[in-house]
């Protein structure tokens, strides 16, 4: 196949009117691809966009699933086990005094008017209050963020703290907490941590024991 170049322009070289001119294929083919890459080049400011790789982004295959997974978590026995009683505690306070009695004294066989006394005693039991605490914020980039995404912010947040601050009170309840500032301890030892109670179930020891054996042992 024989191409007419007559009136033709190739890289700013017009081939005389008067007279067609020909090229062998070869040098043909490597002219116009030379001169179609430099116009390529110039109009797209020096990027090539002719690979076949490039033309589809990765974003616009990828498909975002409108459902959210939330992870769940083992139940919580500090509930249970650790109720919350204020018992009349004035938020300001940091420590306090409470008052307990408690009965003394057993009965026996009636042999003479010498009986055991029975009779009651009263304690001022002082206590500290010690905190437990975590926070949450955001700055102005991400709520703005969480406008573009629909994302309820202040909510998710005040979630992951009230997770948080329940997991402490389990985590005191099981190892106890000898930690605390100051020195000392509310409960120096939790329940799979207390030499006085056997570390044993109905598996065996709980060394050996699966999860399920120990948290039955635990209820």
């Amino acid at each position: 196949m024989t191409l007419n170049l007559q009136n033709f322009r190739l890289d700013g070289v017009r081939l005389p009117g008067n007279r067609p001119e020909y090229y062998e294929p070869e040098h043909f083919a490597s002219v116009l691809k030379s001169t179609i890459e430099a116009m390529a080049s110039r109009a797209t400011g020096g990027i090539r966009h002719d690979a076949a790789s490039t033309i589809i982004a990765q974003r616009s295959v990828e498909q975002v699933l409108t459902a959210v997974l939330r992870d769940e978590f083992g139940p919580r026995w500090s509930d249970e086990h650790v109720p919350i009683e204020t018992g009349g505690i004035a938020p300001w306070a940091r420590s306090y005094i409470q008052k307990r009695i408690t009965r003394r004294g057993v009965a026996d066989y009636v042999t003479s008017a010498d009986m055991p006394w029975m009779d009651v005693d009263m304690q001022e039991v002082p206590r500290r209050i010690f905190s437990t605490g975590g926070k949450f914020g955001w700055d102005w980039f991400e709520m703005q963020e969480a406008a573009q995404a629909g994302a309820p912010l202040a909510d998710e947040k005040a979630w992951a703290a009230r997770e948080g601050a329940m997991d402490a009170r389990d985590i005191i309840l099981l190892e106890g907490d000898s930690g605390l500032p100051g020195g000392g301890g509310l409960i120096t030892t939790g329940l799979i941590n207390d030499p006085n109670i056997p570390a044993t179930s109905a598996a065996g020891v709980w060394s050996a024991a699966t999860p399920d054996d120990i948290i039955e042992d635990v209820r």
